[in-house]
């Protein structure tokens, strides 16, 4: 099965679709039939009894990605005009590489130095926070650091370099006119 997604030719994206369609409904063809399709629908999560629900954890990846973007966004365009208009040439080549270099860190990386690092820091500045505060969405339950916040900001943190690297190279290939113009 590898060798036909790796041997097909850029016009064949369609024939790709159907085939990835396909070997997804034949493997997932055993757990539809025992679970149903409103698998997703539910919250139960029993291995004991056979009952599992995947909407807390769909509900939690749009949430926290969602959170991601919304702090990784800014910060990133930030980054690439400052690297593309404003940096000057002595320090941009090497900056360009510590972004670059930083995009090409695996998530895994990214997400034991979030455990680690992160989630301790979140924890210590969750608790400097007063308990209005604590009480919202973002920061609710214990204190332990282990919450959307910080799974967003790990998120963000990990998509800051390669949204920044892409945003680069787009105002880099607009021409100075326009862009002065803009």
């Amino acid at each position: 099965m590898v060798t036909f997604f790796s041997a097909t030719l850029p016009h064949q994206s369609e024939n790709n679709s159907a085939g990835v369609a396909f070997f997804l409904w034949t493997e997932a063809s055993l757990a539809i039939h025992k679970f149903g399709l409103t698998f997703w629908q539910t919250s139960t999560w029993d291995p004991v009894s056979g009952d599992f629900g995947a909407a807390p954890f769909i509900w939690g990846t749009l949430y926290s990605s969602l959170l991601a973007l919304v702090i990784a966004t800014p910060i990133a365009l930030g980054i690439a005009i400052f690297l593309s208009d404003w940096c000057p040439a002595s320090l941009r080549t090497p900056l360009v590489f510590l972004t670059e270099l930083l995009a090409a860190i695996p998530s895994i990386v990214y997400g034991l130095w979030g455990i680690f690092v992160m989630v301790p820091a979140v924890r210590q500045f969750q608790m400097a926070l007063p308990d209005w505060i604590r009480a919202m969405p973002l920061f609710s339950g214990p204190a332990v650091g282990v919450n959307m916040f910080s799974a967003a900001l790990i998120l963000a943190i990990m998509i800051i370099p390669f949204t920044s690297s892409v945003a680069r190279e787009v105002l880099k290939s607009v021409p100075p006119s326009q862009r002065e113009a803009a």
